[in-house]
């Protein structure tokens, strides 16, 4: 692996999005969301950091043209050395950014209702919004994995290198969610739902720095 490539693997995505925010910001603000489900199966909790997606778009292209077609040949095991394939693919990366960002980098389905809180225009529905820092898989969903292109393949390698591969968008329905925790405020799908009775790590408490692999979540219960 290049230095460059390792780098990026290891360097804080967040460092240039959140450098210069005022505390209390919406840059300032964690979720907790607690025994999602998604539709293909399996539960996980995850702590989100709100941030604005355009910002998530230009950091994301700011790296993306740092990355060049040599690195991610030598890198990407699905490139497999193809510097043609890397480049287009790298290629179609920046110009998929550069549309989001003339777009505003705004969706205008969706409202805010609050830091990383949108809700559907039409339909209504609520989603949770922001850069995934932390997964605790509590149940693996079992799933069969689709063949993918060598394109779609190294495009994603690329994305997962860049804030942008780390946005995610929850869905939140009735029976697909257990809590959710927005600064002070929690919220309980049903009263009833099965919840973890012990939690010691507590994201507000701390900064992102201390977020890492090693302060693990246990529950019990």
């Amino acid at each position: 692996m290049s230095a460059f490539a390792n780098q990026l693997l290891n360097a804080n995505p967040l460092d240039t999005l959140l450098d210069g925010a005022a505390p209390g910001s919406e840059f300032d603000t964690y979720i907790t969301l607690r025994g999602y489900r998604p539709t293909r199966g399996g539960m996980s909790n995850y702590v989100i950091r709100a941030v604005p997606y355009r910002n998530v778009l230009m950091e994301s292209l700011r790296l993306a043209n740092k990355l060049t077609p040599e690195t991610i040949a030598a890198d990407c095991r699905a490139a497999a050395g193809d510097r043609e394939l890397a480049a287009r693919t790298l290629g179609v990366v920046r110009a998929s950014l550069t549309r989001s960002l003339e777009q505003g980098g705004v969706d205008k389905r969706y409202t805010l209702v609050s830091p990383g809180l949108m809700r559907h225009r039409r339909t209504g529905a609520l989603y949770v919004t922001g850069l995934v820092i932390r997964r605790q898989q509590m149940i693996h969903a079992f799933s069969k994995r689709s063949e993918r292109s060598a394109e779609a393949a190294v495009r994603r390698w690329i994305e997962s290198r860049l804030p942008v591969g780390r946005w995610r968008q929850f869905k939140l329905e009735r029976d697909n969610w257990t809590e959710l925790r927005l600064g002070e405020t929690v919220l309980r799908a049903e009263d009833d739902a099965p919840r973890p009775v012990e939690d010691t790590f507590d994201p507000y408490a701390y900064g992102y720095a201390k977020v890492s692999a090693e302060e693990d979540w246990r529950f019990s219960g």
